[in-house]
């Protein structure tokens, strides 16, 4: 989150720009917008969560199964936050889609460079030293994300509800379903 929010920094006009144009050649409809969160109750005012000025954006997916395994905290992909911060709860956001607002839309990974060609983004991304390309790839087909600017007025707020009040899967099987395969593996003993 920290280097995404740096490059939204120093990159910011940029990233925008390319959404823009993206969303001009390759249109998407936004749908219904799910957001998990795993926090402590004591950052939730009744049903409301501040948005934390430091963030540039808010990563939010088109699948509510998705969110729901983000925001549970028995989930595999919760161990890390579980074990630095034991108190935290799931909670679920909805929101709706504002085009004007995507800088990222999960349809957007072969990106038009001219002559009919194409940037496969998950090829691109192989490259980097740092990325494993078969997560990056797992991750754009199952997440279905949609990456959203940051909120422009400070104190903005939005809607939240405890996980338990939401109609889930099973979080066995949404693992089973959204976890990397060779992460489960590992996790799995396999």
């Amino acid at each position: 989150m920290a280097e995404a929010d740096t490059l939204m920094r120093d990159h910011g006009p940029g990233i925008r720009r390319m959404a823009r144009w993206l969303m001009a050649e390759r249109p998407v409809r936004i749908g219904a917008l799910y957001r998990g969160l795993l926090i402590e109750p004591s950052q939730v005012d009744r049903h409301w969560l501040e948005h934390e000025p430091a963030r540039k954006f808010t990563s939010w997916s088109e699948d509510k199964e998705v969110a729901c395994w983000f925001a549970d905290p028995q989930s595999i992909i919760s161990d890390f936050v579980r074990f630095q911060r034991p108190n935290v709860r799931g909670y679920l956001s909805k929101g709706k889609g504002n085009r004007d607002r995507v800088l990222w839309h999960h349809d957007w990974v072969d990106i038009p460079v001219g002559g009919g060609r194409t940037l496969n983004l998950a090829v691109a991304a192989g490259m980097h030293p740092g990325i494993d390309h078969g997560q990056f790839l797992w991750n754009v087909q199952t997440q279905r994300e949609v990456i959203v600017d940051a909120p422009k007025r400070p104190g903005t707020k939005i809607a939240v509800e405890p996980i338990e009040k939401e109609k889930c899967g099973d979080i066995e099987e949404l693992d089973a379903r959204l976890t990397y395969p060779p992460f489960l593996a590992a996790q799995l003993g396999v």
